[in-house]
Order: C-alpha cells, then sequence, then structure tokens
C-alpha cells in the first residue's frame, strides 16, 4: 500500500520564509518575491509600512542587497561608455570588435595613441554588446532609466535598515548595514567597532593560546605581516575611527565619548598585558594612560582612574629602569671589549667574517583588512 504525504505552511513567518528559501535559489522567483514585499511593506516613498512581523523587512533587506549592488554597477558602466563615446571617434565605436581586434594585430607597438583609442573602443564596444546599445542616445536613455530605478531601490533598502535597526539595534548584521549607510553617526560608528574589536580582536587579546595558533597558521601566507593583520591593523581602524567619530565629534554625546574612551583604555590595557617586549610594552600603556586622563577630564574627581594613571605611571617608571640597566649593562660591557683590543688580537680576516643573518626584505604585503570570525553574535543579540 502506497502513502503519499504532502504538508501546507499555515504559519504567516513560516510561508514567508518559504518564499524566501526559493528566492535565495531562484533570480526570477527573487524579483517576483521582492515585487511582492515592496507592494505590501513599502509606501510611494520608500517608507517601510509596519506590519505584525518584522521578518518580510529582513527578508528584503538580504535579497535586495545584491539588486542595489547590481544597479550601482550597471549605473557606473553606463556612465563609463557615456564618456567613452563622447570622447572617442564614432569610426572607431562603429567598428566591431573583431575589426578593432584585427587593427590591433597590424597596428605597430610604437603607435601607441592610436592603440590607445583602439583598445579603449573596443572596451566600449563591449559594454554597447552588454547593454544591447547602440548609439549615444540609447546609452543616456538607459542610464537614466537606470538611475532612477537605483535611487529608489536603495532608498527603500535604506528604510528597510534604518527600520531594522530601530527593532534590533543589537543586531550585529543590521549595525554592519547601517555602519554602511550611516557611518559617520557616532553612535552607529562605536557600535559597529565595538562588535568588531568584540568578535574578532578582543578574544585574541584575552587568550594567548588562541593567538598562537592562528599566528602560526596566518604566517604560513602573511610571514612576518601576520601579527599585523590579526592585531595592529585592525585595532588602528578601531582606533582611528573612535577618535574622529565619537570622541572628538562635536555631535557624539557625553555617555558615547566615555564608552569609546573605556573601549581603548581596555584594548591597550590588554595589548600591555599581552606584551613581552618592554619598548612596546611601554608604548601601550602610555596609550591606555592618555585615553585615562582623557575619561578623567569627564570625570574629575573620579579617583578609581587617578588611581589607574599613578599605576601606569608606576610601571612606566619601572620600564625605564629596567632599560636604563639594560643599556648601562651593555655599554659596560663594550667598554670591556674595546678596552681589551690593547691585549687581545681582534683582527679579523675577510676569511673569518660569518654573518649568521641576513638582513630580510621588507615584505610587499601591505595592510590588508583581515576579519577572522570568531562569535558571531553576542547573548543579547537577535540573530537574523
Amino acid at each position: 500500500m502506497e502513502n503519499n504525504l504532502s504538508h501546507v505552511i499555515n504559519d504567516p513567518d513560516l510561508q514567508m520564509y518559504s518564499k524566501y528559501d526559493e528566492a535565495r535559489r531562484d533570480r526570477q522567483e527573487a524579483k517576483r518575491f521582492l515585487e511582492e514585499l515592496e507592494s505590501d511593506y513599502f509606501d510611494e516613498s520608500g517608507n517601510v509600512l509596519i506590519g505584525e512581523s518584522y521578518l518580510p523587512v529582513v527578508f528584503y533587506t538580504q535579497l535586495v542587497e545584491d539588486e542595489v549592488t547590481n544597479l550601482r554597477y550597471q549605473v557606473f558602466d553606463l556612465e563609463d561608455l557615456e564618456d567613452l563615446l563622447l570622447a572617442l571617434p564614432a569610426t572607431a565605436t562603429s567598428m566591431s570588435i573583431e575589426d578593432i581586434n584585427g587593427q590591433l594585430e597590424t597596428i605597430p607597438a610604437t603607435n601607441t595613441e592610436l592603440r590607445s583609442v583602439l583598445s579603449e573602443a573596443k572596451r566600449a564596444r563591449e559594454y554597447m554588446t552588454e547593454f544591447s546599445v547602440e548609439s549615444l542616445e540609447e546609452v543616456q536613455e538607459m542610464l537614466a532609466d537606470k538611475r532612477k530605478v537605483y535611487d529608489e531601490t536603495n532608498s527603500r533598502f535604506e528604510s528597510s535598515i534604518r527600520y531594522l535597526y530601530s527593532v534590533m539595534p543589537n543586531s550585529t548584521k543590521v549595525v554592519n548595514y547601517m555602519y554602511q549607510i550611516d557611518g559617520n553617526n557616532p553612535e552607529v560608528a562605536y557600535m559597529y567597532n565595538e562588535n568588531s574589536y568584540n568578535m574578532n580582536v578582543r578574544p585574541l587579546l584575552e587568550n594567548p593560546a588562541l593567538l598562537d595558533s592562528y599566528l602560526q597558521y596566518y604566517s604560513q601566507y602573511f610571514g612576518a605581516q601576520a601579527r599585523s593583520l590579526l592585531i595592529d591593523s585592525p585595532i588602528q581602524s578601531i582606533e582611528g575611527d573612535l577618535n574622529r567619530k565619537v570622541i572628538n565629534s562635536t555631535e557624539a554625546a557625553t555617555d558615547l565619548k566615555i564608552s569609546a574612551l573605556y573601549l581603548l583604555v581596555d584594548i591597550y590595557e590588554k595589548m600591555a598585558n599581552l606584551e613581552q617586549n618592554e619598548p612596546l610594552m611601554e608604548i601601550y600603556l602610555m596609550a591606555e594612560k592618555h585615553y585615562l586622563e582623557k575619561l578623567l577630564e569627564f570625570n574629575p574627581e573620579d579617583e578609581t582612574i587617578r588611581s589607574l594613571i599613578e599605576t601606569i605611571e608606576f610601571y612606566i617608571s619601572e620600564l625605564n629602569a629596567s632599560q636604563t640597566i639594560d643599556a648601562t649593562e651593555t655599554a659596560d660591557s663594550t667598554e670591556f671589549e674595546t678596552s681589551s683590543d690593547i691585549d687581545f688580537d681582534t683582527e679579523v680576516t675577510p676569511g673569518e667574517l660569518s654573518v649568521p643573518f641576513e638582513i630580510e626584505a621588507p615584505s610587499q604585503i601591505g595592510d590588508v583588512d583581515l576579519d577572522v570570525s570568531l562569535d558571531s553574535e553576542g547573548p543579547n543579540e537577535t540573530n537574523n
């Protein structure tokens, strides 16, 4: 006996998710689903119409992000094509790609001006084939239409992000979206950098064994730059962003500035505790002291902050004393060896000179933005 089983989804949120799941796998279905969501959940101005559930807006935001990106690139390409058609002679842009390639094969390499014109004309023809246009007028008409669609779609995209930020401000994903569209907002900048620190950097600073394992892994690919990629560059980015957009901002609230300063104090305290190199340790302690002093400006009566500053000053003085002793011992040793030249033959013949290590060439890798994702969401965040 054969049993035919089927199911019906009655829950509205599950029905919505089923449509979203299909849209992720099928571009045409995604287009239909986006049109449905735009009709049901946005007004004519692109503002979100608040319903019983925010899930439709979540799904819309996830799907429309790619659409916005594609439209933006299409506008850029059409603008580039318009510039090419305005700058190049029509005799060049009217040629087929095959004819252009044939000309390029015969024109001497020394004729750089003509080769440049033909290369640009080839690029224009490739654009024209991609967009199925044949004239400047067609390009300008299509560009105007694409700009209009992009502006409307991007407006709804930004509206959906702002709405989600209002209902789920602790979502890391939503904060990342907000940073894309409103990165100069002090509150957004603080939350974005706090998330970046807590997820990507702090776990490494608090766990030397974990940091060592990451350094060993990434050193295979980036060599001596591994630490910079994992720790130094992200911290420099966080520090610069917080200083520009929060601490030194005239628009940031005082409480937000204080939170940013405490975050930077925490960073440099952990950096100093982790560091074994005394000169670097002193630099990190000086940075921690700097931000504590800024905190003291907001809380002049705070004895805890004042005590921390005094403690750091003591540590710095101890480090300076230690380095002075080391330098004195090195100088005394050098002086002894120099005076010993009178009694010992220190001449070294060319054949006796041995260089154990060659100076390494500077790495060709510059600052690379490396995202080491350890934990995606905190316990109080809403997953989307």
